[in-house]
């Protein structure tokens, strides 16, 4: 199967490619990630996640298409009619708010919606680049838009091997593993086998040749927050980044792929919605599982 845009989203295309997405519903829950690809479990659709493709759509430069298709975002009475409904307008004030810095609108003034396929660890893989620059002058570079609650917070996370820790917003939500997918997979699509040195604490190092990763996130507050977020910095460069995350990225794909292929049940988390919507009581728990 090849992909493209019209099938990126696919359940079918979802069986045969892993994308970062799907990746991190398997890391957060096994069962939830197979009610997904057998089509037993559909995200619904809430405003704030509409909003989220209403942006993308504003980005990728396809909004009077995506609005068409969803009459149900536009007023049909009254003097609104024809404007956005009350409860999504904001996201109208999110779009002039970044089209005024010259600095994201910069980052996001790439080739969009570039899609790249490639195998990696075992797999079939799949992404779709924001804003996609490609080598020519200066280096390649890959960029994100996120639109996000805000950009700055704690969640405390807990694996299903019950290990517990605090993390922040960009982890949580596995966007530091997704950037670093993005890149890699462009790599293999567009350049395979092709490596450039780097110097590592004075050493040269051969890393594969990944273009440079950026995300450029938007809040959801009000006034929004907004940054431009890199990876390289002086004696660390993001090639490093890029197969540190890469690293444990591997290190959990043998029993995903276990998982995913019918060889391996699925583990329950017992807390996302899916599992609390299927959930059997078969007795009673003890009171310490609460005390974190």
């Amino acid at each position: 199967m090849i992909v493209t845009s019209e099938n990126y989203f696919d359940l079918e295309t979802n069986r045969e490619y892993f994308g970062s997405t799907q990746y991190k519903n398997f890391r957060q829950c096994e069962a939830k990630a197979m009610a997904t690809l057998s089509g037993e479990y559909v995200m619904p659709m809430t405003d704030a996640l509409m909003m989220g493709k209403y942006l993308d759509a504003w980005n990728n430069g396809n909004l009077d298409e995506f609005r068409a298709r969803h009459p149900e975002l536009i007023s049909s009475k009254g003097p609104t009619m024809g404007q956005l409904k009350a409860n999504y307008r904001k996201i109208n004030d999110v779009i002039e708010f970044i089209e005024k810095d010259a600095k994201l609108m910069e980052a996001l003034s790439g080739e969009k919606q570039r899609i790249f396929s490639g195998e990696m660890f075992g797999t079939k893989w799949k992404v779709a680049v924001d804003s996609y620059f490609k080598r020519a002058i200066m280096q390649g570079r890959i960029v994100d838009l996120k639109y996000i609650k805000e950009l700055f917070g704690r969640f405390w996370e807990q694996d299903q091997d019950g290990i517990g820790t605090w993390v922040g917003v960009f982890q949580h939500w596995g966007y530091w593993d997704q950037i670093s997918i993005y890149p890699a997979i462009e790599q293999i699509d567009q350049r395979p086998g092709e490596t450039v040195n780097i110097d590592v604490d004075g050493q040269m190092q051969e890393f594969p040749d990944w273009y440079e990763p950026f995300i450029v996130p938007i809040s959801k507050q009000d006034p929004p927050d907004k940054d431009v977020i890199s990876f390289e910095t002086p004696g660390y460069s993001y090639h490093q980044f890029i197969e540190q995350k890469l690293s444990v990225i591997e290190s959990y794909m043998p029993r995903i792929l276990a998982v995913k292929s019918g060889k391996v049940e699925p583990k329950r988390c017992e807390t996302c919605d899916y599992c609390r919507a299927t959930k059997v009581l078969t007795g009673t728990t003890h009171y310490t599982k609460y005390d974190i």
